[in-house]
């Protein structure tokens, strides 16, 4: 009778838990089109290419789905990033496009939603700009890690303690070495200093996914432009879930 009574309080409880919130996520607009840099000098003739003009493909997200209180906190955070890339990347007035063949600068910026569990989310801001006449574009990842409950940003190094930053320090370089032994650039295979300070993650993004917390390193930071952005998931041994990291902070 005891036995019922218990298992009927714990189907009781769960059915009082919250929905699992449905987020969704749409993109908005930040720049788009031909754009003319004021007070721009072109050096180089403008039949072949024209470092005055940019081309402008930059969009942010805007999450609903939730309270809309705390959608506000998270989308705020989100626009940082790709406002800021249209402000410095893409200033000046809207110009025609320019003939077919002349290179100009470019730059863009989307979107994408990681992964979402009950209590957070995650979200990738994937940005690139090119000079024109560059064989390469200046491209990256930004991850964002957000408390469903707050809107607020989850930053685990903020809550870890000194020894528990170096631990997942050694295992990134650890996992590093293993997982790219050929591949990284030779300063990054006897590197000493830190990737995760107290200032953040150098040359790198934090962000939680279904494997756990990982560390997305900036193309060609720590290995050749072709690699892309290398990767290194750390078990929540390392570094703790976000629902614990949420409790403790």
């Amino acid at each position: 009778m005891r036995g019922r009574f218990i298992m009927h309080a714990v189907l009781m409880t769960l059915v009082a838990m919250p929905a699992h919130a449905a987020v969704t996520v749409s993109p908005v607009l930040v720049r788009s089109g031909y754009f003319l840099a004021p007070d721009c000098e072109p050096s180089a003739p403008t039949n072949a290419l024209n470092i005055c003009v940019c081309h402008a493909d930059i969009k942010k997200p805007q999450v609903a789905g939730i309270a809309a209180n705390i959608a506000a906190v998270i989308n705020n955070t989100l626009a940082q990033l790709p406002e800021k890339l249209a402000a410095e990347s893409c200033e000046g007035a809207a110009t025609a496009p320019p003939r077919d063949g002349i290179k100009v600068n470019t730059a863009s910026a989307d979107f994408e939603m990681v992964f979402q569990s009950p209590a957070t989310l995650t979200m990738f801001t994937n940005y690139s700009t090119l000079a024109a006449g560059s064989a390469q574009a200046l491209s990256g990842t930004e991850g964002f890690t957000f408390d469903l409950t707050s809107g607020a940003l989850i930053d685990p190094i903020a809550v870890l303690k000194p020894a528990q930053r170096a631990k997942a320090d050694a295992y990134i370089k650890e996992q590093l070495l293993q997982k790219y032994p050929t591949d990284l650039l030779d300063e990054a295979k006897v590197r000493t200093d830190p990737y995760l300070t107290e200032n953040g993650c150098d040359t790198c993004t934090l962000y939680y996914g279904p494997e756990g917390w990982v560390v997305r390193f900036q193309t060609d930071s720590i290995a050749p432009y072709a690699l892309g952005e290398p990767e290194v998931t750390l078990p929540t041994e390392i570094i703790p879930a976000p629902e614990t990291l949420m409790v403790k902070s």
